[in-house]
């Protein structure tokens, strides 16, 4: 399993697992709306940021999904994250 780096990934694979957890398609997933929008729960936001962590090799707490409002945010919050802190 390739280790996701680069804005591009983080963003996509974010998508897709936001859109599985919420049974859409990843379409039907705006970067920019805020996560509120979608109705994720807790459960869900923790299995997303857990196989972000995952994928990263890095340790981040679901949280983030409440602190970063939207996908974009979080993006922006996680490479940085892992550029300040590698």
């Amino acid at each position: 399993m390739k280790k996701l780096e680069t804005t591009a990934e983080i963003q996509t694979f974010l998508v897709e697992k936001l859109a599985l957890a919420l049974r859409t398609t990843p379409e039907k997933i705006d970067i920019n709306e805020p996560l509120a929008v979608y109705g994720l729960d807790s459960l869900e936001a923790m299995t997303v940021m857990g196989q972000l962590s995952e994928r990263c090799g890095y340790n981040f707490d679901f949280d983030v999904l409440w602190d970063y409002p939207t996908i974009a945010a979080v993006t922006e919050y996680v490479v940085n994250e892992m550029k300040t802190n590698p």
